[in-house]
């Protein structure tokens, strides 16, 4: 079975191992009621057709593919991941890309993580996150520093340890302000 997943609703199919298709390709809707369907026409194909083993394969598209492949994990199916340049590579529409990657052994098993784990992945993430601002902050302040007197940010190499640099802006700036308005 193969899953192309988007933001609301997935398209699906199931093919054997040959690619002969056993559920034509179409369209589920992100909510229980539907996957539950999806899963019974899926039991339905495997006793019509006498197959024991399905392996589900669903494209890593953001996030959008956890809540689907949640689902078929929990009915039982072995569920791996696509990453979408593997079916790139096939030059064909997604889901007989999927199939083809599939066959070839490109999908992959994942796992949840466990605690500390999990705690950890979701930290490292958080400092990820916080260093990424402070660099996009510097970046502007340097910018703010440049405009108002340009080429003082560039003689410090590393602008926030020195508590001077900001305090002589700050005066520079409000000097700058002061005398602007007694011109008005």
């Amino acid at each position: 079975m193969c899953i192309d997943p988007a933001k609301l609703r997935s398209e699906w199919m199931m093919a054997d191992y040959f690619g002969n298709l056993l559920i034509e390709p179409q369209t589920v809707e992100h909510q229980a009621a539907f996957f539950e369907l999806a899963v019974e026409q899926i039991r339905q194909v495997q006793e019509q057709h006498t197959i024991q083993d399905t392996i589900v394969t669903v494209e890593r598209t953001g996030s959008y593919y956890l809540a689907l492949k949640r689902a078929l994990a929990r009915a039982g199916f072995e569920t791996r991941v696509v990453h979408p340049f593997t079916t790139k590579q096939y030059r064909m529409v997604d889901l007989y890309a999927q199939h083809r990657a599939a066959i070839a052994g490109l999908g992959l098993c994942e796992f949840e993580l466990k605690s500390p784990y999990r705690e950890l992945q979701l930290r490292a993430r958080h400092r990820r996150n916080l260093v990424e601002k402070a660099a996009s902050i510097a970046r502007q302040t340097r910018e703010h520093l440049h405009l108002s007197m340009p080429g003082y940010a560039t003689l410090f190499d590393r602008l926030f340890l020195n508590k001077s640099v900001l305090a002589i802006d700050r005066c520079g700036s409000h000097c700058s302000t002061a005398r602007h308005e007694s011109h008005s």
